[in-house]
């Protein structure tokens, strides 16, 4: 067949040929393929909501919640958030009151958002602007300075109209008094109590009854899976050269606001160079520690021998026993999507290079133990207390009726 296409490359049938074959792939996939990318997920007055739109708000919302949580972010609690229509609502909200905003004339001009950008708290040093502090936070929020201008701009037409809706609220003297008498009347009542601690000596749960009571609420009394693991830590500060006078004093006159005593006072250079010649080490040492985390993988994938490279190279090699995935240990709680990273890997399967705050961990799965529901006879205890809590609050709702 590529005999026959190279012989008759120059002919007119190939020509053809190779022009049917364009015109499909222009037609279908072009087409196809700028349809995905423009996808609308919704329609506010006349202006379309697309799915990047979207994914892109969805992302900046998920970092934010990473930075703040940090290694208490799980998977459970990210999906019990609902992050995904939190954001869908917000993107709704917003354009709703951008398009109230348009139809009463309310806009923001060049000069307010100016003083207002400027005025920000957290863009200030000292009372000023710092340009320094917008770039750092531009940067770590990957937006342009474009993208944050109109995204303040949309906070500052929201204020308004809430502004005008708070205004236009009128309260009448007596809603005002039923308010206050609603807060503030008494009562005088009679009242039993049905003490729980009377009913709990009556109930006397059988093997049996326990048993059926593990068994439809095994849920409560499941194991989760857990992993055993062995890794290889590459910290930073320990790669790194002497810190010379001259490097810890730059740092300093740069970053002073980060040094204070427990009383709010500023530390003095000689009081911080301690913490300072560190964070120097360590920013300097990540480097190098990532290039030798990132050489350690490939030799150990190759290998499939973790602990002869420790020993070859002076590593330690660090066990730990059981643990349950949605809880790592506490080594691991600066890690970053530890717990996603560690559900997708199998038994021997080495990981990537996971980076922590002060450096790198590479680890290896020795063994893993599926969820399971324990036996009655090694959580008996437990059963009984939760059946007799349950029995108890059914007793007494009972008794009181």
């Amino acid at each position: 067949m590529l005999k026959f296409f190279r012989k008759h490359a120059r002919g007119w049938f190939m020509i053809g040929i190779l022009g049917i074959i364009i015109i499909v792939f222009v037609l279908y996939f072009g087409s196809n393929r700028g349809g995905r990318s423009s996808n609308v997920i919704a329609t506010i007055d006349r202006k379309a909501i697309s799915e990047a739109e979207f994914h892109n708000e969805y992302e900046k919302n998920l970092d934010m919640v990473r930075l703040r949580l940090g290694g208490k972010l799980t998977p459970e609690l990210l999906k019990k958030m609902d992050l995904k229509k939190k954001t869908y609502n917000d993107l709704l909200n917003r354009n709703i009151i951008l398009a109230k905003a348009a139809d009463l004339n309310i806009n923001v001009s060049d000069e307010e958002l100016r003083n207002s950008i400027t005025s920000l708290p957290v863009l200030q040093t000292n009372g000023t602007f710092d340009e320094s502090k917008f770039k750092q936070i531009l940067r770590y929020n990957r937006m342009s300075a474009e993208d944050f201008e109109s995204l303040h701009k949309a906070d500052m037409i929201t204020y308004k109209i809430e502004s005008l809706v708070r205004e236009g609220v009128k309260i009448s003297d007596k809603e005002v008094y039923d308010l206050y008498v609603l807060q503030n009347q008494k009562i005088n009542i009679n009242f039993m109590q049905i003490s729980g601690n009377d009913i709990k000596n009556k109930i006397t749960p059988t093997p049996a009854e326990l048993e059926d009571y593990l068994k439809s609420n095994s849920n409560v009394f499941r194991i989760p899976e857990q992993i055993k693991i062995q890794y290889i830590y590459f910290p930073g500060d320990s790669f790194s050269q002497n810190v010379s006078d001259s490097d810890i004093k730059s740092y300093y006159e740069s970053n002073k606001d980060k040094y204070k005593a427990k009383d709010g006072k500023q530390l003095s250079l000689s009081g911080a160079q301690g913490s300072i010649t560190k964070e120097i080490k360590k920013t300097r040492g990540l480097p190098q520690a990532y290039s030798d985390a990132r050489k350690a993988r490939d030799v150990i994938y190759q290998e499939d021998n973790m602990e002869s490279y420790g020993n070859k190279n002076n590593l330690k090699i660090h066990n730990l026993d059981f643990f349950s995935i949605n809880k790592p240990p506490q080594e691991f709680e600066s890690v970053k999507n530890f717990a996603e990273t560690v559900m997708d890997l199998q038994k021997n399967e080495i990981s990537k290079v996971m980076a922590a705050e002060n450096g790198y961990y590479l680890l290896k799965v020795v063994d893993i133990k599926p969820a399971y529901v324990p036996k009655l006879n090694t959580i008996e205890n437990e059963v009984r207390q939760r059946f007799i809590e349950s029995e108890t609050k059914i007793l007494a709702e009972k008794e009181a009726q």
